[in-house]
């Protein structure tokens, strides 16, 4: 179906009461903040009870406004030849079908939806919040007492729950005249992706696509160590934030090492920092660390910001919230316009998308 063609197709169905997602994937010239899209592949599906039907599928090459970037070619393959005669993003196909499924309510999925909405946001496509459902989180959240499971990546994931070997998944991937899986291709994936919350539904991971945009939008609060060489990794959190550990011949506090982190570490996953921060809290409920320690006043600040449930705690106990939790938006907010403004900086090593992310969960 063209664009017109699927608008009026979605208006008379979803009058019927039937709901439609979207499956979307982006290849592009690289990851900062200047580069651009320059293939989008996305696949519409009407979810009936715990699956999910093939409509129809788009996959179009997209003309850069910027070079592409070599170290970017080398993983998906794209390369100038492949881009001749192509439109750019605001004459293209997708352009047209983007602004129908956010007019008629679609939903919209991707596996680290963050950074292929952040690329649509570069083209003028603002996808409503409370449609889009992230598998990557989801997949976070559904296997984090899984200790096989040791990527949460797509690729791996299709191979982890051995999707080429089921009959199904042949069939599955028919409906893209796809002869064989190309991963980092934006079509391959996507296949793949619809695989998968087809599994997340079939399994009952995902109860429906509202519960899908729940979780996606739910942080994974964890109590294990994952970053630096300080304490071993999956040490407890809410162990080494009391403890004590030797550094430079001398014997330093846990707490002083997590403030440290917080304050410095740009690529802390906001997942970390939130976990990290309810520890804390805690952690000074138990009276374990003290409320007035300078060292849990990162902690604090993400407390009042991220977890409404410590706001009557921390107010009893002399800080401010509401002034905490604007201070931090503000700092988030110029954090990241710095780093727009550069324009040059990875923005995953920067913690660009990380700080999106939050402010977005709180918008």
């Amino acid at each position: 179906m063209n664009a017109k063609e699927t608008n009026k197709f979605l208006k008379k169905e979803i009058k019927k009461g039937k709901k439609f997602i979207i499956f979307h994937d982006t290849e592009t010239t690289g990851i900062l903040k200047t580069d651009r899209i320059l293939q989008s592949a996305h696949a519409l599906y009407e979810v009936i009870d715990k699956n999910i039907k093939f409509i129809d599928y788009l996959e179009e090459n997209i003309m850069p406004p910027v070079p592409i970037g070599p170290a970017s070619a080398a993983v998906h393959g794209i390369w100038y030849p492949d881009l001749e005669g192509c439109p750019n993003f605001a004459e293209s196909e997708s352009k047209k079908y983007f602004d129908i499924f956010i007019e008629n309510k679609v939903f919209y999925s991707a596996h680290n939806s963050d950074f292929d909405i952040f690329q649509l946001e570069k083209e003028g496509v603002l996808y409503p919040k409370e449609l889009v459902i992230d598998t990557l989180q989801i997949a976070r959240l559904v296997n984090v007492d899984t200790e096989e499971i040791e990527s949460n990546g797509l690729q791996y994931l299709r191979y982890f729950y051995n999707f080429d070997m089921q009959p199904e998944f042949s069939t599955f991937i028919s409906d893209y005249n796809i002869t064989k899986l190309q991963p980092h291709t934006a079509l391959s994936d996507i296949a793949v992706l619809a695989y998968y919350f087809r599994f997340l539904l079939l399994e009952n991971h995902v109860k429906s696509l509202e519960d899908g945009v729940e979780m996606t939008n739910t942080y994974l609060i964890s109590n294990k160590v994952t970053f630096g060489n300080v304490f071993e990794k999956d040490t407890k959190i809410s162990e080494a934030i009391t403890s004590t550990y030797r550094q430079y011949n001398k014997t330093k506090r846990g707490i002083d090492y997590f403030n440290w982190a917080m304050l410095n570490m740009t690529n802390l996953s906001p997942d970390m920092k939130i976990s990290i921060s309810k520890h804390v809290i805690e952690a000074v409920k138990d009276t374990k660390l003290h409320i007035n320690d300078d060292a849990i006043t990162p902690m604090k600040y993400i407390a009042a910001t991220f977890l409404p449930e410590y706001n009557n705690f921390l107010n009893k106990n002399g800080f401010d919230v509401e002034s905490a939790k604007s201070s931090t938006i503000k700092k988030i907010q110029k954090e990241m316009k710095k780093i727009e403004e550069a324009g040059t900086e990875d923005e995953r090593s920067s913690g660009y998308y990380n700080m999106k992310k939050m402010i977005s969960s709180i918008s």
